[in-house]
C-alpha cells in the first residue's frame, strides 16, 4: 500500500494522468518509421508501392486509380526525416497504402490479450488522414477503403468542418471532436494521436479512449482528448473479418486530399501475466491467472477506472 500511495503522488508531482500511465505501462510495443525508405521532397514524392513489403495505389472517390501513390518523403517529418504525404488536389483525390505482416515486420498480437492501442503522429490535412488495424480476409495482400470489413476502429484527423478528430469503429460508426480541443490544433499541425483499446467491455464490443498530443503547440505528453473516451469500437470478437482484433495482420491508412502526412507509429498489447501467452497457461487454473478478472485481464479493484489498492508497476 506505501508503494502504491508514494506512485500516485509520483505521478500528480509530474503531472501524468493515472489512465495515461496505467495505458502506457502495461504494455509490449512495437514501433514502425519510415526512415528506411527511399524518399523526396519533390511533389508526387518517391511512390512508397513496392518499399518494404507496402502496397498504395491512388483513387477517385471509390474508383482506383493505379498510377496515383500514397508518397515518402524524404525530411518532412515532423522531426526532419522521412513521412508519408499524398499531394493530389481534387474532388474525391486520395490514396491507400497498407503492409500485412512480414518476417521484418509484424503488428502485436492483439490476440493474446484483451486491450492495447496503436498510435501514429499526423499532419493535419483538409478533407482527412485515416489510421487502422485491419485483416486480410480475401487474401489479396493488401488493404482497401472499398473492402471496409476488413479494416479495424479507425482514428481519423482533418481540418475540415465535417472531418476534425474522429473514431470509426468497425462498425461503421462515427464519433467526433473538434481540433480546438487537442490544444488548439490546425490545419498543417502535427499531432499525435493514439486509440487505447479494452476490447472485452461494452459487452465483448470493446471501448476506445484518444490520447493527444500536440507536437506543433509543443505539448510534451499525451492527454486524455474530450469528446473521444470510452466509444464504442464495435467489434465482433467472434467475427471472421476486420473487427476481430484477433485476427488483425496488417496496417491500413488512407489520405485524402493533399497535404496530409503520417509517421512515427507506435504499435502494442497489453502485456499478459507470465505464464500465458499464444493461449499457453503455467502454474495456475480455470480460464484467467489468480486476482484477475475478465475485464480485459484487470489486478483486483481495476474497473471501471478503480484503482483498489494495487500499484500500476506490476
Amino acid at each position: 500500500m506505501k508503494r502504491l500511495i508514494f506512485l500516485l503522488v509520483l505521478l500528480v508531482l509530474i503531472n501524468i494522468p493515472l489512465a495515461s500511465a496505467y495505458a502506457a505501462a502495461p504494455t509490449t510495443e512495437v514501433s514502425y518509421d519510415f526512415n528506411s525508405l527511399t524518399g523526396s521532397d519533390t511533389p508526387p514524392f518517391t511512390n512508397l508501392d513496392g518499399q518494404d513489403n507496402w502496397t498504395s495505389n491512388g483513387f477517385i472517390f471509390d474508383v482506383p486509380i493505379p498510377e496515383w501513390y500514397v508518397g515518402v518523403t524524404e525530411t518532412l517529418g515532423f522531426d526532419g526525416t522521412p513521412a508519408l504525404r499524398f499531394q493530389r488536389v481534387g474532388p474525391g483525390y486520395g490514396a491507400d497504402a497498407s503492409r500485412l505482416n512480414d518476417s521484418s515486420f509484424s503488428i502485436p498480437d492483439y490476440g493474446v490479450v484483451g486491450g492495447g492501442f496503436f498510435q501514429a503522429d499526423f499532419c493535419i490535412g483538409y478533407w482527412g488522414n485515416f489510421f487502422a488495424m485491419a485483416y486480410d480476409g480475401n487474401t489479396d495482400g493488401k488493404i482497401r477503403k472499398t473492402s471496409p470489413d476488413e479494416i479495424g476502429p479507425q482514428l481519423v484527423v482533418g481540418s475540415h468542418a465535417n472531418v476534425q478528430i474522429r473514431v470509426i469503429s468497425a462498425d461503421g460508426v462515427t464519433t467526433t471532436t473538434s481540433l480546438a480541443d487537442a490544444n488548439g490544433a490546425t490545419g498543417g499541425d502535427w499531432i499525435r494521436l493514439r486509440l487505447v483499446m479494452d476490447f472485452t467491455a461494452n459487452g465483448g464490443h470493446g471501448l476506445g479512449s484518444v490520447y493527444y498530443q500536440n507536437l506543433s503547440a509543443g505539448d510534451t505528453m499525451l492527454q486524455p482528448l474530450a469528446g473521444l473516451q470510452d466509444i464504442n469500437l464495435g467489434l465482433d470478437l467472434n467475427a471472421t473479418d476486420g473487427s476481430n482484433p484477433a485476427l488483425w495482420n496488417a496496417m491500413w491508412l488512407h489520405m485524402e486530399g493533399a497535404t496530409n502526412q503520417l509517421d512515427n507509429i507506435v504499435l502494442a498489447r497489453n502485456t499478459p501475466p507470465p505464464g500465458w501467452d499464444k493461449g499457453e497457461k503455467s502454474g495456475w487454473d480455470g480460464a484467467y491467472p489468480p486476482g484477475l478478472d475478465n475485464n480485459n485481464m484487470n489486478p483486483p479493484g481495476f474497473n471501471e477506472g478503480n484503482k483498489g489498492g494495487w500499484s500500476v508497476e506490476q
